[in-house]
């Protein structure tokens, strides 16, 4: 019989190297068996458009959602608007200025009203509106109101004391409203 010395240190560490090759092949399997199933998955339910792109279109479509009102908030705004306008109509003193307010209620109040989808733009730009309504009455009050003495010499030499408008409101006043209209467009 022949007899086989084996050192016990190579033997065993030998085989360890064996069993540690074997338990990474075995996790790199486990690993890419659990990546194809994900990646199959990830195919059948975006259509192999990828997860990226799905995250992607429903991003656009909650942005695009956030933009509209629902009916209950389009109901709200525009109501809103409306009161904002009455409250303007009941402080202004003067038949014309009222007018010209209700006629602007009405025609913004009736295109929100008839919007299939009311968005926020749109109740901005409404909104855009009745503000520079107000600032051109605020103007007219300023070009109207005469709070202001100056001393006037006329055509013989004589002078006068004539109240004028205050030209710093009037210039403030121009610069509110073509702030707003830069605004709106």
């Amino acid at each position: 019989m022949r007899r086989v010395v084996v050192t016990g240190g190579s033997c065993i560490s030998s085989l360890g190297f064996d069993a540690e090759t074997a338990i990474e092949n075995l996790q790199d399997k486990y690993l890419n068996a659990i990546n194809a199933i994900f990646q199959n998955l990830n195919n059948n339910v975006t259509n192999g458009m990828g997860l990226d792109f799905v995250e992607t279109e429903w991003d656009l479509i909650n942005q695009n959602a956030d933009q509209y009102l629902d009916t209950v908030n389009a109901i709200y705004k525009v109501q809103e608007l409306q009161n904002k306008y009455l409250e303007a109509i009941d402080n202004t003193d003067s038949p014309a200025q009222q007018k010209k307010l209700n006629d602007l209620m009405r025609q913004e109040t009736d295109y929100l009203r008839e919007q299939d989808k009311l968005s926020e733009y749109d109740l901005e730009r409404a909104n855009l509106k009745y503000e520079i309504a107000m600032k051109q009455i605020a103007l007219e009050e300023a070009q109207q109101n005469k709070s202001q003495m100056r001393l006037r010499r006329d055509s013989q030499g004589n002078y006068t004391y004539q109240y004028v408008a205050d030209e710093d409101a009037i210039a403030d006043a121009e610069n509110q409203l073509a702030n707003l209209y830069n605004d709106l467009y």
